[in-house]
């Protein structure tokens, strides 16, 4: 017979010999035609995406990714900042006053804004427009060029400035040393490449980065940006405030007071042109009314009494916010809005393990959608899990890094979708990696799929099980190397998911075999049974279900 609830979620309960289920590094996919799949299973369990290395920016941590609105990638590791282009060349730009810590950046198309709770920066952007042959290198106002400057095509090819094709300051040529040019000179680079230029215009130099040091700089540890205005909450506060329209400068102080309740700002972060405010114990919602003294009002009817747990925690995602919750009663429920209402989206599985953690006031969570999937990710440091929503079933699973069969959380820190390539930064060191459902190890590190099931039992009955097969895709070995005799694994416990047997292992189908099996016989009697599924391969997993034989003997 089929093996009910083989394909699950994870959902371990306060005692798990009522409960024990894990899916680790695999998440059910509902089949959105119902019971029309193979022996009617209405949903499968697919492999988790893997990591391959990009680039090694700095000695890391990766603190934080972001993708320009001018298709720039900026990335903080350790103490720098740096660009990384699109052919992933590594460019460092400037040096921060803090290694450790959150990092948040936000750009109006021109400039990029860079806070870590204590300081601000901001930089002019380059851009990025002109292609190698194109030869336009465009001097602005006060700005200067220098014949011998370099400047660097995406692909990290190198050019060098010879001469000016058009200007008006002869000076230039005769010394090469940079005086002032024209407004609207034209320069032209030696060099041959492909690739678009990543500076196009002259920038005194590009990528200058500025300590904010105005006096009405207040300090932040997030930074939005809408409709022209630079947005940041006060430290500690109940205020956000705001820079002056399309710049980083900063007028008399103009702090606006949340609305609703008294609880500080934990988090902000603007969603369809509203702005959410997060508070210890509440949450309300803005929108920019156009008022030139104070452009923000609040929503009528906005209020919520449910708060913000962890500052990082709170995303857009799906034309809506995910956070971790937090109120007058407790913390550690996870919400989707729906509207301006929060809607509870963690199951009292997910709720146990999160409030089992001694902090989680430094989770961070991120958001992407791939394959159909549109994902939630949360992470909690010190409780060294993460975990996963998906919004196309509702459904949370796990995600974890094997370090020698040890499962801690997933090496993603912070995230950014540039180049067309799901990039994450590493908590542990200065890599970023492409996070791909047809990459199969953890930058070669075994990526480890797990499915605990649910409880085999009936009546505290003797069980026999005779025999266990399970259903995966096929055809699915590597041509050579590990993978190409692909394992599975089980084992199971006795206890109700206390204590475990050895492993035994059985072959999945290698390339060309498009009908082999994975059968385990004879495997012994229980009242409460619990199986363990592992899959340490480098292939494409996908589980379909699993066929059980067994008999109900006496009690």
């Amino acid at each position: 017979m089929r093996f009910p609830g083989f394909i699950g979620p994870s959902y371990t309960l306060s005692s798990i010999n009522y409960e024990c289920q894990r899916c680790i590094n695999m998440y059910p996919e509902m089949n959105e035609l119902g019971t029309t799949g193979k022996d009617r299973e209405v949903a499968s369990l697919i492999g988790t995406p893997g990591l391959s290395l990009l680039a090694t920016v700095g000695s890391g941590p990766v603190r934080a990714l972001w993708y320009t609105s001018t298709g720039l990638l900026y990335v903080v590791s350790g103490n720098q900042l740096y660009t990384v282009s699109s052919a992933y060349v590594v460019s460092s730009v400037a040096t921060l006053q803090t290694a450790t810590g959150p990092v948040a950046m936000a750009d109006n198309g021109l400039q990029l804004v860079v806070v870590d709770g204590i300081h601000g920066y901001y930089l002019t952007m380059p851009t990025t427009t002109v292609p190698v042959g194109g030869y336009a290198f465009t001097v602005t106002a006060g700005n200067t060029a220098s014949i011998g400057d370099k400047y660097k095509t995406t692909n990290g090819q190198t050019f060098t400035l010879v001469n000016p094709l058009l200007h008006t300051d002869t000076s230039l040529v005769a010394s090469g040393t940079g005086a002032p040019d024209a407004v609207g000179s034209l320069y032209y680079l030696s060099g041959v490449g492909t690739g678009p230029i990543v500076y196009s215009s002259v920038s005194a130099p590009p990528n200058t980065i500025t300590l904010i040091t105005d006096a009405n700089w207040l300090g932040s540890n997030q930074v939005s940006f809408q409709d022209g205005y630079f947005i940041f909450a006060k430290p500690n506060s109940t205020a956000f405030y705001l820079s002056d329209l399309n710049a980083v400068t900063f007028g008399a102080p103009a702090l606006t007071q949340k609305n609703g309740f008294t609880d500080n700002i934990v988090s902000q972060l603007c969603s369809n042109r509203n702005l959410w405010l997060l508070g210890d114990q509440s949450t309300e919602v803005w929108f920019d009314a156009g008022n030139n003294l104070n452009p923000f009002q609040y929503i009528q009817g906005s209020l919520s009494h449910i708060g913000c747990a962890a500052a990082l925690s709170s995303v857009k995602m799906a034309n809506t916010v995910f956070w971790l919750g937090k109120d007058q009663t407790g913390s550690g429920i996870v919400y989707m809005a729906n509207g301006y209402t929060p809607q509870r989206i963690s199951t009292q599985a997910v709720e146990l393990a999160i409030q089992s953690y001694s902090t989680i006031s430094d989770a961070i969570a991120y958001a992407y959608q791939e394959n159909g999937h549109q994902f939630y990710v949360l992470t909690f440091p010190t409780g060294n899990a993460t975990w996963v929503y998906d919004i196309a079933s509702s459904l949370w699973h796990e995600r974890a890094y094997s370090n020698q069969g040890i499962f801690g959380r997933h090496l993603s820190n912070c995230y950014a979708y540039a180049f067309n390539t799901h990039i994450v930064g590493d908590y542990s060191s200065g890599n970023i990696y492409n996070m791909s459902s047809s990459v199969y190890t953890d930058n070669g590190n075994p990526l480890i799929r797990q499915r605990i099931t649910p409880h085999v039992s009936k009546d505290m009955a003797r069980i026999f099980v005779s025999l266990i097969q399970l259903d995966f895709e096929t055809n699915i070995g590597l041509a050579s190397g590990q993978g190409s005799q692909p394992l599975a694994m089980l084992s199971w416990s006795n206890d109700g998911g206390h204590t475990w047997s050895n492993e035994q292992t059985r072959a999945l189908c290698p390339i060309g075999h498009t009908s082999d099996r994975a059968i385990w016989r004879r495997l012994g009697q229980s009242r409460n049974r619990v199986f363990k599924f592992s899959i340490s391969e480098p292939i494409k997993v996908v589980l379909i279900g699993a066929e059980i034989e067994l008999m109900v003997g006496a009690s």
